[in-house]
């Protein structure tokens, strides 16, 4: 039992690997007990390296993982969660909600489009969870301005085109941007084609009571921007080890 809650939990961190079957009962408003089947936990030993696979438990779904500067960086865009359409916009319904470019129905190309506030789990605390994998979280603006001033001091000289070096696809740059684009306002797909293809980034960083803080990146610009954009916006986001 937990002493601070008051509450029984199953904690499997430190336990050894197996199966756990799990039982419980309980009393309803008429005083009448019941107890539903039993719950059966696998625990498994997952040790994880950064540079190899980072499996997400909630899905099975994996992610190749670099180490920059460092800090563990998810290699890929974060895909979890329920498609939603354009026009559908996301709710605190306690289901994670993404969305998916007209090209890649899936998400399985390029990862989700999350508006902020679902991204971070309707909180505003600057590098929290929130719909990041266990033991992850959604990166801050500082964190990435480091991972940016990593990613520079690989150039020689520096010279502030880290976007270039960051979506060259023959590099071995650790990060290995997708620019698929992303949703205005959960109605209008932008920036997926073209001359400017891009993409921006979500940082768990609020700028305001609509806004946050984003980076972005396209096919022409050799550096990453910085945006103040509205949380009504979807976006990608990459993940970053706790």
């Amino acid at each position: 039992m937990n002493v601070t809650s008051g509450l029984y939990e199953f904690d499997p961190d430190g336990a050894t690997p197996g199966a756990y079957p799990v039982t419980f009962t309980y009393t309803n408003t008429y005083g009448c007990p019941a107890s539903p089947p039993v719950v059966e936990i696998a625990v498994v030993n997952n040790a994880f390296t950064c540079g190899g696979y980072l499996t997400d438990v909630r899905d099975g779904k994996k992610y190749n993982t670099s180490l920059i500067g460092g800090k563990c960086w998810m290699a890929g865009n974060l895909t979890f969660g329920n498609v939603l359409t354009a026009n559908q916009p996301s709710t605190d319904n306690c289901i994670n909600e993404k969305y998916c470019p007209p090209a890649d129905a899936g998400c399985t190309t390029n990862g989700g489009l999350y508006q902020w506030d679902e991204l971070m789990r309707y909180g505003s605390t600057s590098a929290n969870q929130g719909i990041c994998p266990p033991e992850w979280h959604i990166p801050s603006e500082t964190e990435w301005q480091l991972l940016l001033l990593a990613v520079e001091s690989r150039i020689v000289p520096p010279d502030g085109i880290a976007g270039s070096f960051m979506k060259d696809t023959y590099l071995d740059n650790g990060f290995h941007t997708l620019l698929g684009g992303l949703l205005y306002f959960n109605n209008t797909w932008a920036y997926t084609t073209g001359s400017f293809t891009g993409a921006l980034y979500w940082t768990s960083t609020p700028s305001g009571t609509d806004r946050a803080m984003a980076r972005g990146m396209n096919i022409i610009n050799p550096s990453v921007s910085r945006y103040t954009a509205s949380r009504a916006n979807a976006f990608s986001v990459r993940c970053i080890k706790d």
